[in-house]
């Protein structure tokens, strides 16, 4: 497939990354203390990008940042996160490599569509928090060298017209103000065929779980245990698992991310942990809808940000909403944590409305697929498809969330 379809919704962590030292690459938690991801170092640590600056910038009618990334040629993957004002809605608008191909383009779909359609390397818009990830499909192979960016920022509304979807509607209108942007990049020999992501898992009190019995609920243990099963297809595995409990408040998320400070959605993400790996948060349901769609889970972006205790850090999986006749179907749950995972960890939909699909060539627009988009697929019974392709695996090793553990045992010669 070639074609991006847009996210169900972008309502739409997670490392604090030191510098390198004797040689060695570290990744520093905001205590010091070095976590276990040593492959992935630091590029740049917070600039500060001004868009108070760029009102004459005819390129990007006043929208956009340029700037630049030196990119190491051992990197396999590079990762930009934009953190900017919560009114605001954030791409990465222009990619450009060393040898000066468009892995993402002003000219593709304007300049800030939801999803950059047809680049080479297509990134998505979101809301307060924005990531973006090179390659993200086989066709890129981008040159180590100075990459030169374009960061879009633009105030938005929400529309909620269309069926499935929520899309972030342009208004024309600058930003303004700042915004932070990182930079990050994974170095080992070769992409490894294995690979770790670490979860921290939050409980609303939702279905009765919680932090305290999480070790030894065995819903939550048949939900681990199937998640693994279906990322075991791409070499993929469950690391450390953490437990953390947040306010009850948060059972019930009324509303879908909208650009207020207290948004449930927003509020919820915050309160997550800032330790590395993806924040996972079970809730029991979504107050909201998208037209006649109710989702059952949501990721916070394509790829979501690599920091987490943001407003748009982390997945979010309702419990009450995976029920039948009384009973809790755990591998239903299963499929949802391991589909919006792949979403926060950078893959797109394979089937979307109106029939777009995926960048990536071997997929298939079928149901038997883990990253079709829901509605697309149900026909009288809950969708089933839990495939994922080896193009997909390799999107999915090169995040920033996950580690090799020894990068030497795990790269074939």
């Amino acid at each position: 497939m070639r074609r991006i379809g847009p996210h169900a919704a972008l309502a739409f962590g997670a490392v604090l990354l030191g510098a390198c030292t004797d040689g060695e690459f570290r990744t520093l938690l905001p205590d010091g203390a070095v976590a276990g991801y040593p492959e992935v170092v630091r590029l740049v640590d917070e600039r500060v990008l001004d868009f108070d600056a760029v009102a004459d910038d005819e390129a990007t009618g006043g929208l956009g940042v340029h700037f630049k990334l030196r990119v190491p040629g051992e990197a396999i993957a590079v990762g930009v996160m934009l953190e900017g004002k919560l009114s605001g809605a954030y791409r990465v608008g222009e990619w450009l490599d060393d040898d000066q191909k468009a892995l993402a383009s002003l000219d593709d779909g304007g300049l800030n569509p939801e999803v950059c359609y047809d680049c080479l390397n297509p990134t998505a818009s979101s809301d307060v928090v924005n990531a973006a990830m090179a390659p993200n499909n086989e066709r890129v192979h981008f040159a180590p060298g100075t990459h030169r960016l374009i960061a879009i920022g633009e105030r938005f509304e929400i529309d909620l017209s269309k069926e499935g979807v929520r899309t972030l509607v342009r208004t024309g209108d600058p930003i303004g103000g700042v915004a932070r942007m990182s930079a990050y990049a994974k170095i080992v020999p070769k992409l490894p065929e294995t690979g770790r992501v670490d979860l921290n898992i939050h409980f609303t009190g939702a279905q009765g779980w919680d932090a305290a019995s999480a070790a030894q609920n065995p819903a939550l243990a048949a939900v681990l245990a199937r998640v693994t099963d279906i990322w075991s297809q791409v070499g993929l595995s469950i690391g450390r698992v953490s437990y953390f409990d947040v306010d009850p408040g948060f059972e019930v998320i009324n509303d879908p991310g909208t650009p207020a400070p207290n948004s449930d959605l927003h509020s919820l993400r915050r309160a997550g942990t800032k330790e590395p790996g993806v924040n996972l948060f079970f809730i029991g349901t979504f107050g909201f809808t998208y037209g006649s769609f109710h989702p059952v889970g949501l990721a916070s972006g394509i790829p979501g940000p690599w920091r987490n205790g943001t407003s748009s850090s982390g997945v979010t999986v309702a419990l009450d909403d995976h029920v039948e006749n009384e009973v809790l179907d755990t591998a239903a749950v299963a499929r949802t944590v391991a589909h919006e995972v792949g979403h926060e960890l950078g893959l797109f939909h394979t089937t979307s409305l109106g029939g777009v699909t995926d960048p990536i060539g071997d997929t298939d627009d079928s149901c038997t697929q883990l990253m079709y988009f829901a509605t697309s697929c149900a026909t009288g019974s809950d969708p089933v498809g839990d495939k994922l392709s080896v193009e997909q695996g390799k999107v999915l090793r090169r995040n920033m969330h996950v580690y090799h553990g020894d990068a030497a045992e795990d790269v074939n010669p």
